[in-house]
């Protein structure tokens, strides 16, 4: 749905960022007042972000990943570091194939939401994302080259938190989902 009119003069703007080459749900916004409201809601860390990834190996049913990252910003790149930013990621096994390594169908929650999060905390935890070339499995990868193009992460669903009012009220509770692109 739409939340507000347009505004003359204000650009929609997407008011979080995905990876590039990650698919799924992004919120943009239609006009100010909006956009700074879901802006705070974001920084406030009150929008339930979660992914569905295809990762290398046999994932324990669920764990949790809390290790600070810091960013290299020349190199675009993101890296474990106790001077980094705190940083926390749940996930969950939904699947998984294939006898030794083989791989897994995980749900993933990110608490917080920092760059490349997802994807260097799941390669830290040992289970780096299929088709990642920066973070990943460099075997897996090339075994997976004619079927995966890019980092298998996908935006499965942002959920918002009852009870918000003003600008935003038509959001209250509601979950959203983009299904699962084809090459997942």
């Amino acid at each position: 749905g739409m939340v507000g009119r347009r505004e003359a003069g204000f650009a929609p703007a997407a008011v979080h960022r995905l990876d590039r080459n990650t698919t799924g749900a992004l919120v943009v916004a239609l006009e100010g007042g909006a956009l700074r409201a879901l802006e705070r809601l974001f920084k406030e860390r009150r929008v339930a972000k979660r992914y569905l990834a295809i990762v290398v190996g046999r994932v324990p049913e669920s764990g949790e990943v809390d290790a600070p990252l810091l960013k290299d910003a020349e190199a675009n790149s993101v890296r474990v570091d106790r001077n980094g930013k705190s940083a926390l990621t749940r996930y969950r096994r939904l699947a998984s194939s294939g006898s030794g390594e083989g791989l897994s169908l995980v749900s993933i929650e990110l608490l917080t939401g920092r760059t490349h999060q997802a994807r260097v905390h799941m390669a830290h935890a040992g289970f780096p994302i299929l088709g990642d070339r920066k973070y990943g499995c460099f075997e897996a990868n090339r075994r997976w080259t004619d079927r995966v193009r890019r980092p298998l992460l996908h935006a499965f669903e942002l959920g918002f938190p009852e009870r918000l009012d003003g600008s935003l009220d038509e959001l209250s509770g509601r979950t959203f989902r983009a299904p699962l692109p084809v090459d997942m």
